[in-house]
């Protein structure tokens, strides 16, 4: 993708631009994962399909396995260390004892199309905001010439349901209306930031089941993989030490924070100001917000660099800049 444009509900316009095509690329979901599991299995794993972990083994406050379901049976599985990938109301974690209950304004109701035969620009994707997906927002991810992800995200609090959402805003965008929808898909996403507490003994919480979700874009894939990097270096150094204990094990929480926990700061602020504002106001900070070129692909640095970036336009509007003030004063 070569950049974003973002639309208020009354069509003012602002334009991110990539300089790296590297830095947003969408994929073929099913057939990436495939390709994973293809290179772990020949790295030795043993993957076990159709199955789901329903339960903990916990032995003197350490969790030393899982419980297996497959195919109406049970199986045990005996572990010095569990990793928790699945999903944003991971049974894993809580059975574990970590407190994850979210209230369900935390979570954005989700719905997603791929559609063919639609007319859009093929390197550039759109993002939209405002009534037409309450709390959230309506995105359009090319894949290729007339090919696309279309979808939305709407606030878990709102009680409406997302697909109704998502199948207006297409049939009044002469773009899409004559389009084929040949694949669909919904679900939760969480976006009230992550769990407060990521390790247990033995237990390391990673990818949606620890709530890594960017709380404004509600992107998640790339925390999730540099979790699971994190993740293998803190479990390979337990095992070396023979220490599976909270305290060794929350090294993952301390790289993770160091890595990400400005941006997800950074995009709780801008979600909150984005719809706390008026649309006369959120029309008013899109158009000053004009174009812009992001920074070349950093972590920490690109969202220091990005809040430079945008300074002049929070410095005219206080009440924002207001919001901001704790983040800038300590990092910039």
């Amino acid at each position: 993708i070569k950049k974003i444009k973002i639309f208020s509900q009354n069509k003012k316009k602002a334009e991110i631009i990539f300089p790296e095509p590297s830095m947003f690329l969408v994929i073929e979901r099913k057939k990436f994962e495939k390709q994973l599991a293809v290179k772990t299995a020949n790295l030795g794993v043993n993957i076990i399909t159709k199955t789901k972990a329903v339960d903990v083994i916990k032995e003197n406050g350490f969790v030393k396995g899982v419980v297996l379901e497959r195919f109406g049976g049970k199986m045990v599985v005996n572990s010095k260390i569990i990793i928790a990938a699945d999903g944003p109301v991971s049974g894993i974690a809580r059975k574990a004892g970590l407190k994850i209950y979210s209230e369900p304004k935390r979570f954005d109701s989700c719905a997603q199309f791929q559609m063919a035969n639609i007319k859009i620009e093929k390197n550039i994707a759109e993002m939209y905001f405002g009534n037409f997906a309450p709390g959230g927002y309506v995105w359009i991810f090319p894949k290729s010439e007339g090919f696309a992800n279309i979808g939305i995200g709407i606030n878990g609090g709102e009680g409406n349901k997302a697909l109704d959402y998502l199948r207006d805003f297409i049939e009044k965008d002469e773009r899409l209306k004559n389009g084929s929808i040949i694949e669909m898909n919904v679900g939760v996403v969480p976006v009230g930031g992550v769990i407060k507490k990521m390790v247990a003994n033995s237990l390391i919480v990673v990818g949606d089941a620890a709530r890594m979700v960017n709380p404004l874009t509600g992107g998640g894939m790339r925390f999730a993989f540099r979790a699971g990097e994190f993740a293998g270096k803190v479990a390979s150094d337990a095992v070396k030490n023979n220490d599976f204990s909270e305290k060794k094990l929350s090294e993952y929480e301390k790289l993770w924070n160091k890595e990400f926990g400005l941006a997800f700061r950074v995009s709780a602020v801008a979600k909150e100001v984005i719809f706390e504002s008026s649309e006369k106001e959120f029309d008013s900070l899109v158009e000053d917000i004009g174009v812009i070129t992001v920074p070349s692909y950093g972590g920490k640095d690109i969202m220091l660099k990005g809040l430079k970036m945008v300074l002049p336009v929070l410095i005219k509007r206080p009440k924002i800049l207001f919001k901001f003030r704790k983040i800038l004063k300590s990092n910039m």
